[in-house]
């Protein structure tokens, strides 16, 4: 977060606006947070701000929504690319 806390979580729902993150550390709404996301072999740094977060069923895992501050155009490239490898990965479909 801005504050330098370092907050584990995983990424998913990524799209060029925004992301959803599961963590196990609850994010207040309206937090402003610098997301490192890195998929292994490429990693790029954005700002952030939660826009909504909801509890595991009280399980003590939690989700928010966040969207995406300004970015540069090596940061829209990098989020740009991971959405075209995405969409190439063929659907998982229960049997």
């Amino acid at each position: 977060m801005r504050d330098g806390t370092l907050v584990p979580a995983q990424l998913s729902e990524l799209s060029s606006r925004g992301c959803y993150i599961d963590t196990l550390e609850p994010i207040p709404i309206g937090t402003e947070l610098r997301l490192h996301i890195c998929d292994g072999n490429s990693a790029c740094d954005v700002a952030g701000k939660v826009i909504y977060m909801h509890s595991g069923s009280g399980m003590g895992i939690f989700g928010m929504g966040v969207v995406f501050g300004k970015m540069g155009a090596e940061q829209h490239s990098a989020i740009d690319t991971w959405l075209r490898e995405l969409a190439r990965k063929p659907a998982v479909r229960p049997c």
